[in-house]
């Protein structure tokens, strides 16, 4: 079987690379225990690694996230006291089902809100009300990382899931 140089992209960029894939085939035959599986190889690979990354700071204020590719990952880092935080996700330029997985890191300080909002500053609340008081996340002094993940639905982004170390 042939192999690929490790420096390369692991990504298959055609019919034959996909071939090297353990289990995929390509004559067009689908074994019997994955006809309904209904995903395929591709929106997987989307659905596992982020295609851009971004980073900001946020000492205070608003910082606008501009995701840049279907699936975006933003590093924010907060600095300073307590106050209100403002992150809204842009919409320009998004595709339905685009995902963005906002990593936020926070000193152990309590009192940071931090606002999810669609495409600006006043845009509508992302975080859901019954989830978290006043549509924000509080920080608590103890907790210094926390994840976000929203999906971009008819044409605004949704909250999907957040991870938040207790």
């Amino acid at each position: 079987m042939p192999t690929r140089p490790v420096s390369q992209d692991p990504r298959p960029t055609n019919l034959e690379e996909t071939a090297l894939i353990p289990g995929v085939r390509t004559d067009g035959a689908v074994p019997a225990a994955e006809k309904n599986v209904g995903v395929e190889v591709p929106v997987l690979r989307r659905a596992m690694r982020p295609e851009s990354v971004g980073t900001a700071s946020n000492s205070a204020g608003t910082t606008l996230i501009t995701p840049s590719r279907s699936h975006h990952t933003h590093y924010v880092t907060f600095t300073g006291g307590a106050g209100v935080r403002i992150l809204p996700l842009a919409v320009a330029a998004r595709l339905e089902g685009d995902l963005c997985t906002v990593q936020c890191e926070v000193p152990a300080t309590s009192g940071i809100l931090v606002e999810f909002r669609n495409d600006t500053d006043v845009g509508a609340h992302l975080l859901p009300a019954n989830s978290f008081a006043a549509n924000r996340w509080e920080t608590d002094g103890f907790t210094t990382l926390a994840l976000f993940t929203f999906q971009f639905v008819s044409g605004a982004w949704r909250y999907l899931t957040s991870k938040i170390p207790a």
